[in-house]
């Protein structure tokens, strides 16, 4: 997994760094160089501060993370940096045949829609689901959230039908039928 940590040179920051490399995963640090604690050497540094974050957005981007962890968060603005990394995380994945078939494309919009409600998501086409399947990644989408992260993102539990499965009582989140189209 390719994890990127936005701080992470203090503090606790350098024990989860080692923590995940001895685990096998794949990170990058971005941080302003001002204190270089020994890390294992494959993890890549990225220097700059984080107040021109925006300069180093496409940067960071380029290394596809497939996780961000900000140990930098102190202010609500602060969300919206991991968003600015993982954009994809609000993005509606579809199998590149049904994808090609509808006559959609790679980050742009597409309308989802269920019975009950509908979001317009940027498309992701990816080969790891079945054909004439979507998946919405659940997590950065919400509307509450308090000072810190309320009206970030789309959220698919407005798509989901709520249903409860009747053996453990769990919620069912994967079995809303939905259409989809370019936007």
């Amino acid at each position: 997994m390719r994890v990127v940590f936005l701080g992470g040179t203090a503090f606790t920051g350098p024990w989860a760094v080692r923590e995940l490399v001895e685990r096998g995963h794949d990170v990058t640090v971005f941080h302003r160089g001002k204190s270089e604690p020994e890390l294992p050497n494959t993890v890549r540094h990225v220097h700059g501060d984080v107040a021109q974050f925006e300069d180093y957005v496409d940067e960071l981007r380029m290394l596809s993370p497939d996780v961000v962890v900000d140990m930098l968060a102190f202010l609500p603005e602060d969300c919206r940096r991991l968003l600015a990394l993982k954009e994809d995380s609000r993005a509606v994945e579809v199998h590149p045949e049904t994808a090609q078939r509808l006559g959609l494309h790679d980050h742009a919009p597409a309308e989802v829609k269920t019975p009950r409600g509908q979001l317009v998501l940027p498309v992701k086409v990816f080969a790891g689901l079945m054909p004439d399947v979507l998946a919405i990644p659940f997590g950065f989408g919400r509307r509450y959230g308090g000072r810190w992260c309320a009206g970030i993102g789309e959220n698919p539990a407005d798509l989901v039908d709520p249903q409860t499965d009747p053996l453990t009582g769990t919620s069912l989140w994967n079995s809303t039928w939905a259409t989809i189209r370019k936007a």
